[in-house]
């Protein structure tokens, strides 16, 4: 994954996406020859749900990787001072 200064370029398309809310589909349990629409939008919440939690953890160690850097230039400046 991704972080700070390393962030890869998404290459998402709509066949991958398909594919992967397939495979969500499968591991929930799913026959994904004849899902039904309801079976299908459950799918796609799961793979919602996916996205959220691998989106929020980037976020989390884009932040960290703030942090540090924060942290970083705060004693570089306090080395300044003395």
């Amino acid at each position: 994954m991704g972080t700070l200064f390393d962030q890869s370029p998404r290459q998402e398309t709509l066949d991958n996406y398909v594919h992967t809310i397939r495979s969500i589909a499968r591991n929930a349990g799913f026959d994904t020859d004849n899902m039904t629409p309801a079976e299908w939008h459950a799918a796609c919440d799961l793979a919602r749900t996916a996205l959220a939690i691998q989106s929020a953890d980037a976020l989390d160690e884009q932040l960290a990787g703030l942090g540090h850097i924060l942290q970083q230039i705060a004693g570089a400046i306090e080395g300044l001072a003395k």
